[in-house]
Formats: structure tokens, sequence, C-alpha cells
């Protein structure tokens, strides 16, 4: 076991050497990033300081330890961050370390060194997409399971000159009270203590992509949910669709993706509205800006950009993957709003079927909104194949 330790000693100095190095490194841009960084420069020092505390006990520690018992030096050498097979395992099981075939190994260009692994903190995350359409559409608040609005459904009369001392006409308007039913949309997953224990910001990580996952389906359920209970009432059951283009808007040669769009506008602006956003899947959104004309002049020539947000005829054009390709949005901001009645939450609990003695874990997602389609004909929805055939003469 002398050589044990005498390994343990020289990878414990090695590590030492490793991070005096880093902060050696690091401090020739420390006084210029502190300016601007002071408390991530502050949080970098005292990670430094307590990382060499830790490296100092440890080597306290293996002064003490006899050659007989190595084990819960073993123990505090994997709980400093050898979280890989080899190292301290073997240390656990009694076992001779075999300086080739373990994470810590003697390659032939560092002959007389131990070679230096780094890892990655947490859990890369999974991506999913930017754009979420709650912060597009209008929140408001539900106080109930059912959201009320009222609105107007159609009017007679009018409006008129009229002579003096003769009957005025009359206006009537008809409105109507209209309920929307608030849905939830929830699900679980069980994760075992261990994994919670033995993986680094774990539950940050679980907690973000339940989330996700729950954002990804409300998208669906904004814009294509069936209206069958549990589900909501999408946008495009009730939208403008490509039959709704004036006959007057027709393109006689050779109509784009583009021509769709603006003839989904022509629409909308024809019933006095003011579409604002434009909903594309990436895929399409791509295809269209490299699309050329035959003199290979680049057709989407009148989009602008705010920021990193292109627009077109002054409608801002967002890209996501809720959109199925081939598809398409053209709506007034005004159109709809998302009533929140409860707003997402994650609550964990042990008490779920035998999860206590089976030692798991039951991470909860959930949250309660409706669909309020306040204007359902501000919305123009189609696909591309459809208007194309509908504005060609």
């Amino acid at each position: 076991m002398s050589e044990v330790k005498e390994f343990i000693e020289k990878s414990l100095s090695t590590l030492k050497e490793n991070l005096d190095a880093d902060k050696q490194e690091l401090s020739k841009s420390v006084e210029e990033l502190r300016l601007t960084n002071t408390e991530e420069i502050d949080k970098l020092s005292k990670c430094f300081k307590k990382q060499e505390e830790t490296i100092v006990s440890l080597q306290n520690q293996l002064k003490q330890t006899n050659n007989g018992n190595v084990s819960d030096l073993a123990k505090s050498i994997l709980n400093f961050g050898s979280k890989h097979e080899g190292v301290a395992k073997s240390f656990l099981k009694g076992e001779k370390l075999n300086l080739v075939s373990k994470v810590i190994t003697i390659g032939s260009n560092f002959t007389g060194q131990v070679t230096r692994f780094d890892q990655r903190n947490g859990i890369a995350p999974i991506i999913h997409r930017s754009v979420r359409l709650r912060s597009i559409l209008r929140n408001t608040v539900a106080t109930s399971n059912i959201y009320n609005f009222r609105k107007h459904t159609n009017s007679t009369g009018a409006v008129a000159p009229v002579l003096e001392a003769t009957t005025k006409s009359v206006r009537e308007y008809d409105l109507v009270n209209t309920e929307v039913p608030v849905i939830k949309i929830a699900g679980y997953s069980d994760v075992s203590m261990e994994v919670i224990d033995d993986t680094d910001d774990f539950e940050a990580f679980i907690v973000n992509e339940l989330r996700e996952d729950y954002l990804d389906t409300e998208d669906t359920q904004i814009l294509y949910g069936s209206g069958v209970a549990p589900n909501m009432e999408g946008l495009n059951i009730t939208s403008l669709k490509a039959s709704d283009i004036p006959t007057t808007f027709t393109q006689p040669t050779n109509p784009q993706k583009w021509d769709c769009i603006i003839g989904a506008k022509a629409t909308l602006t024809g019933r006095e509205y003011e579409p604002s956003i434009v909903l594309l899947n990436p895929s399409d959104y791509e295809e269209m800006t490299a699309t050329k004309g035959t003199d290979a002049h680049y057709i989407a020539k009148e989009l602008v950009f705010t920021g990193s947000t292109a627009m077109v005829r002054g409608m801002m054009i967002y890209k996501t993957t809720a959109v199925n390709a081939g598809e398409f949005f053209v709506m007034d901001a005004r159109s709809s709003e998302l009533a929140i009645r409860k707003s997402v939450t994650i609550d964990r609990s042990e008490e779920n079927g035998t999860n206590f003695i089976d030692n798991l874990e039951t991470f909860r997602i959930e949250g309660r909104a409706a669909l309020a389609k306040i204007y359902p004909d501000m919305v123009f929805s189609d696909t591309f194949a459809n208007v194309i055939t509908e504005i060609t003469p």
C-alpha cells in the first residue's frame, strides 16, 4: 500500500501545481476584468481558495493515514471531484492501481508525469426553441375554470347625416358572452435519489427540461389544439384560409412563398386589421431568404431587421418549429389572449406509489390556461401550396 500512498501524494501535488498554473494564467487579465465583472472575479477567487484548502486537507490526511487502511481517504478523493472509473473506486475495493488503464494515465508524451483531466460542471441542457408563443400573445388572468369575455358579433342600422329636426337613424350592436374552458397541461418524471445525489446540478436540469417540455406542448396547443377536451381550440381551427384571399389579389407570374405572406396581409388589412406577426417554420424561412429570381437576385429584398428579428411589410417574422413545415401564420397581435389560471409550477415529492421504498423522487409539472380568441378572423393560416394555388390566375 506504500505504492498507493506515494501515487496519491504525487497526484495531489500535480493537482496543486495545475491549480497554481491556472491562477497564474488568469491573473494576467484579472484586473482588467474586475472593472466590469467584479462579482464573477470574486466568485472565481473563492473557488480557487476552496480547492486549495481541500487539496491541503487531503495532503494532511495522507500523512496521518497508515498503510493498512486508505478507504476513508479514497472516499474524500471521490467527493473532491474524481467522479471517474478508476482511482477512488480501486481504493475502495482494495485493488492495486493500474496506471495504464485507469482515468489518470501516464502516456508516452507525458513520461514521468500524471496527465491532467477536466470535467464540465453540471449537465449540458437539451436545446429547445427560443421563441415562445405566450411571449407573443397578450397575457391576462383567469380566476376560475372558465374564462369569459364579451364581443361584438353584428351591427344593424347606420350613423348617417340628417336634416334639422328630423328623426335620427338607429345603429344597433349585437354582443355575445363567450366562454372558454381553462385546460391543464401536466406531466411528471421519476428520478432515483442516487442520480440526484451523484449528478451535479441534476435538479436544476430536470426542472428546466420539464418547463421547456411544458412550453413545447403549450405552443402546439395554441396553434393546433383540436378544441376537443382536454385540448385548447387552437388558432388554426378558426383562422382565415386561402379561400378568403380577395380575388383581386393574384400573381400572374410564378408566385413565391413571399407572395403568400403578402396575400395573407392583404386579406387581414381588407378587414381593417393590422397584422404585425408572421410565424414560420425555420426551414421555410431559410428557404425563402435563399430563393433567387431568374436573374439571380434574392427575392427577399424587402426584408429589414430590428436587431436579429426580420421584418417584412412592417410585420415581425418569428421562426419556430411549433409551426409545421410548409405552413405559416399571419396575425394581428390583438387577436387572442392567453388567460393564465395557474402559472407553470414544479413540485417535488416522494409520495407517488412505492417511491419512498424505491428511493425515487417525483418531479411534477403543471399549469392551467385558456386561449381566448377575441378576434378569430384576425389570424390567417394555411399551407403555402394552398395559397399559391389560390393566387395563381
